[in-house]
């Protein structure tokens, strides 16, 4: 039911998208579909982050992070070093 539906409001669109040329290729052979390629890649300035870099990322974010959201915030519970987790379970973290 819902490839039908996929179908039937593909075929009336605007404007469709797609992020290779396989894609492109079976809209148009299997869908009857006309997409515009977009690579769905980085630019060229992105690079892997370092190992020290990394650190002194989180190390800055950890007050941040470590702020609960909400009462049964696990994450925040687990930068305290322990915490509640549902039927009263208690994470420690090493």
């Amino acid at each position: 039911m819902a490839e039908r539906h996929e179908r039937a409001w593909a075929k009336r669109s605007y404007a469709s998208l797609c992020v290779s040329a396989a894609m492109q290729a079976e809209l148009r052979r299997g869908w009857g579909v006309r997409a515009t390629l977009c690579y769905d890649r980085p630019p060229l300035h992105f690079r892997p982050t370092g190992l020290e870099e990394a650190h002194e990322l989180l190390a800055a974010l950890r007050p941040v992070l470590a702020a609960p959201l909400h009462p049964r915030d696990c994450v925040a519970a687990m930068y305290d070093g322990c915490g509640n987790g549902q039927d009263g379970e208690v994470w420690h973290t090493s």
